[in-house]
């Protein structure tokens, strides 16, 4: 209601009392006048004007209501400053114009019919109900004489706002009226929001100072101490305001010495990691010269007792190299800079190389060391293979260290699958030791081992399963442990990959279908490996648990007109081993058509010629690869011929045995008009000139050498190159540089060349560093010979080797 409406109806209802009295007071007149009957006339205009009376009280009533109501707004709108509202027994009687436009109030709203808790949203920011906090604030002010708190109320524009209300009591004669005074705090309290972040960051800055020095730590103490002296004025900022501008100023200063305590510890880190870069360069730079010129010793020949000094220095750099890996990951982990790739790959492939790595370690214990992936699980994915293998790795190299006799296998099959992403569960099982009940929980704990005592026979960092624990973590995955004392372990994990980016690869027609092929094993896993691939291969199987059985397989075969076209048989069998089975069968002239392939674990020098001269066909070292399996299974029975690769594949079968060098060399001789691959490695350490130079023999590649980034560019400008292997840190000019100006044109047509890092910075951000400045790859040193291969063969896949 206006206030032109209030001053009409206070106005209107006093005239309307003056005219009921007068008009009484003339009928009395005229009744006099007329005479006689004037006293009847009296008595008729005394009734009448006790009527008129009656209206005159009841217009009267009226008119003081409007009158007092509009006696109360002024002296509301006299006691206001800004935003004000009338609230009357609990209920809103009125309001201003400022305060009605900015909460949106109708006459409705002012009526005496709505509460103040109806204009607050249903609760308060801090999650108190809106009633129950206005009919507290209500009650203080009419029984205190004032009171305020802060209320979030809803503006016109429908968002919710902080306001501090102050309520004052005062009366007009018919009761308690409160007046509501209004102060939009909706900044201040973003403010203190802002304020309380960089409070938690402060915290955040002095707990890692606070190790360092003693002085930062009282520094921190008495950070502390002022912020809950500066919380607590803030919440007494009601009562008192007139320190408001001292705390603001106090929070600041305490905020510039949480940022410059910041400051501090973040250069503190900065030197850490740097520390352990420079470090890490050091170290893997040798370590690398190290690694690699075992193992090109150990490709000669030696006499005994030097390839068992030459093993030791190359089991003992292997063990620093894995406690070094350990360290670094686990200062990226708790520096939370452990980042996963997402590339696409074939996760057979991945698994399939970390066990082939060891493969040495198992044979040396006389470990039968398998691995089944599942058919269903896709070609193709996205994920970081690296970080995969590393996983793999460390629990198979645990189940290898702990297992004396018996076998170590890894095992992949599809959890789930949906159109972006696939769940996989790796599981790796072991005859070893086992793990007692009460040490499990703490298996992913770091610096955590199962046998902590000063004379365990194994050693060990305690970290990698804390490494692992957090890469799965990473992989969205779960990871867990089932073992007893004694009876082996199954440790396992879950990964959720995504989709590869690329369409995965065509399977290529089977070019094995209809063969009958015999499969000898004493080991069930092996069997059901071997069979699993055969049958989706299209082959007719069947199996044999050991030698005599299979003899007598093959012979009854024979005898009723079906012998088998082929025969894998185990080397390592009770009774009848492999190459003894193979003599009996080449003895026998009825299974003269039977083409044999050996399947070993323990592969040793002198093997090939022997078994060529038995009449083996081919010769393969366990862990199977499907695809090194499947090629030289096609090289054995000369299939393979719709390709130019078979035909080379199928050219080399007759009269050789095959193996898996023989599957390499005909698969590189399959392209047709192929010329080698030219490579430029970039490196000035000598010794891992050499290292690189004998590794890429070994894979049957050869490359240029320059000294350093500068001569790598004359190098380019002079000739055509297909891939140049870059070391980082040299003099003159780095390999970030170099691969600057190769990028911007700066040695010829070679700007898509791709430029692999091989560099013993491995520290978080230095792969992320590579690929900023434009290099396609990158590999850390100490470089693995399997790793460079792989490498190679992705990034030559897409080179034109055309002559």
């Amino acid at each position: 209601m206006t206030e032109r409406a209030h001053r009409q109806q206070a106005t209107g209802g006093t005239s309307a009392g003056r005219l009921d009295l007068a008009s009484g007071l003339l009928l009395v007149a005229a009744a006099a006048l007329i005479g006689r009957h004037g006293i009847v006339l009296l008595v008729s205009a005394l009734l009448v004007g006790l009527g008129a009376w009656r209206l005159r009280a009841n217009w009267l009533g009226l008119g003081e209501r409007g009158a007092r109501r509009w006696r109360l707004r002024h002296l509301a709108f006299d006691l206001s400053v800004g935003k004000s509202l009338i609230i009357e027994r609990g209920y809103l009687v009125d309001a201003n114009h400022a305060a009605g436009q900015l909460l949106g109030l109708t006459d409705e709203q002012l009526d005496g019919s709505h509460r103040l808790d109806e204009l607050c949203p249903i609760e308060q920011p801090d999650g108190r109900a809106s009633a129950a906090l206005t009919e507290t604030l209500l009650a203080a002010a009419l029984s205190g004489g004032q009171a305020g708190a802060d209320v979030a109320l809803m503006a016109a524009d429908g968002q919710a706002r902080v306001f501090e209300v102050i309520l004052t009591r005062f009366a007009d004669g018919h009761g308690p009226v409160l007046h509501a005074a209004l102060r939009d705090t909706s900044e201040r309290h973003e403010r203190e929001l802002r304020t309380a972040q960089a409070l938690q960051a402060a915290e955040l800055a002095h707990a890692e100072l606070q190790r360092r020095t003693i002085e930062l730590e009282d520094a921190s103490r008495e950070l502390r101490r002022r912020q809950r002296a500066v919380l607590s004025m803030m919440e007494d900022a009601n009562q008192a305001r007139g320190q408001a501008e001292a705390l603001n100023e106090e929070l600041q200063r305490q905020t510039a010495l949480a940022q410059a305590m910041a400051s501090q510890a973040e250069m503190a880190n900065t030197a850490k990691s740097e520390f352990l870069a420079n470090m890490s360069h050091e170290i893997r730079t040798p370590m690398n010269g190290v690694i690699g010129m075992t193992e090109l010793l150990l490709d000669t020949d030696l006499s005994p007792d030097q390839r068992q000094y030459a093993d030791t220095v190359r089991a003992s750099a292997d063990s620093l190299l894995a406690v070094i890996n350990d360290i670094l990951d686990f200062s990226k982990i708790e520096a939370r800079k452990l980042d996963l790739e997402a590339i696409d790959f074939d996760p057979r492939v991945a698994v399939e190389d970390a066990i082939d790595t060891l493969s040495v370690k198992a044979a040396q214990k006389k470990l039968e060391l398998t691995c089944f992936v599942s058919p269903q699980v896709p070609a193709l994915l996205l994920g970081d293979p690296g970080r995969l293998r590393q996983i793999i790795l460390n629990l198979a190299g645990n189940a290898v260290k702990f297992t004396e006799r018996g076998e170590v296998s890894v095992r992949v099959e599809l959890l789930d699958e949906s159109p972006d992403q696939a769940c996989l569960r790796f599981e790796v099982l072991d005859t070893g030791i086992g793990i007692p009940v009460d040490r499990r929980d703490a298996l992913f704990q770091p610096f955590t081992q199962v046998d902590s005592s000063t004379t365990r026979r194994f050693g060990g960092t305690g970290l990698g399963l804390a490494i692992c624990h957090q890469l799965v973590g990473l992989m969205h995955g779960q990871i867990g442990v089932e073992s007893n004392p004694g009876g082996g372990s199954r440790f396992w994990f879950t990964a959720v990959l995504g989709r590869a980016q690329q369409a995965p690869p065509k399977p290529r027609a089977a070019r094995l279908a209809g063969l009958r092929v015999l499969v000898v094993d004493d080991h069930d896993t092996n069997r059901l490996l071997v069979t699993t691939l055969l049958t989706e291969w299209g082959c007719e199987v069947e199996v044999a648990a050991d030698g005599i059985q299979g003899l007598d397989r093959m012979t009854s075969a024979a005898q009723a007109g079906r012998p088998f076209d082929l025969a894998l048989l185990d080397q390592q069998m009770p009774g009848l081993d492999g190459e003894s089975l193979g003599v009996e069968t080449r003895s026998i002239p009825a299974l003269a058509s039977t083409r044999l392939v050996l399947l070993t674990s323990l592969g040793r020098r002198g093997d090939a010629a022997r078994l060529r001269q038995i009449g083996f066909a081919g010769y393969l070292t366990k862990p199977l690869r499907q695809t090194q399996l499947r090629e030289c299974l096609e090289l054995v029975m000369g299939r393979g011929a719709d390709t130019s690769a078979g035909d080379a594949l199928a050219d080399a079968a007759p009269g050789s045995l095959v193996t898996r060098h023989t599957v390499a060399e005909a698969n590189r001789a399959g392209a047709p008009g192929a010329r080698e691959a030219k490579l430029l490695l970039v490196e000035d350490n000598a010794v891992n000139q050499k290292v690189a130079l004998a590794m890429l023999k070994r894979l049957g590649r050869s490359a240029t050498v320059a000294a350093n980034g500068r001569a790598a560019i004359e190098l380019l400008c002079q000739g055509k190159y297909d891939l140049v292997l870059m070391d980082c840190q040299m003099p003159e000019m780095d390999g970030f540089e170099a691969t600057e100006v190769v990028r911007s044109g700066g040695a010829g047509d070679h700007t898509d060349v791709p430029i692999i890092a091989m560099t013993a910075n491995a520290m978080a951000g230095d792969r992320e560093r590579c690929l900023a400045v434009g290099m396609s790859d990158y590999l850390a040193k100490p470089v693995q010979a399997a790793a460079l291969a792989e490498m190679l063969d992705r990034w030559l896949a897409k080179a034109d080797l055309r002559v």
